[in-house]
């Protein structure tokens, strides 16, 4: 009963996606890719912002952020004091 209760709060912990989309044409891969950092159940924020603006002078196509499986599972091992979020940046497609 104990293994299945622990199963089911692990398998529970799901992932999210959450989707900043503008519908504008996009370049095919992200200008962007990396993890955020988080502590303490994403309470306290260790990385810097990305700043859109920056990476993207003529505008952003998408925004991702997601916590995927395997970031899930470094959460779970240190038991919620480092939380790694994906974040990925796509920019408008330049027109020539």
């Amino acid at each position: 009963m104990r293994a299945l209760l622990i199963s089911f709060l692990v398998l529970s912990a799901g992932c999210y996606h959450i989707r900043y989309v503008t519908h504008e044409p996009e370049a095919p891969a992200p200008v962007h890719d990396a993890w955020y950092d988080n502590f303490v159940f994403g309470l306290a924020q260790v990385s810097d912002p990305v700043e859109v603006s920056d990476l993207c002078p003529g505008g952003f196509a998408r925004v991702e952020s997601r916590t995927t499986f395997a970031e899930g599972l470094v959460a779970f091992a240190t038991l919620g004091v480092y939380n790694p979020q994906s974040v990925k940046v796509f920019c408008v497609l330049a027109t020539k």
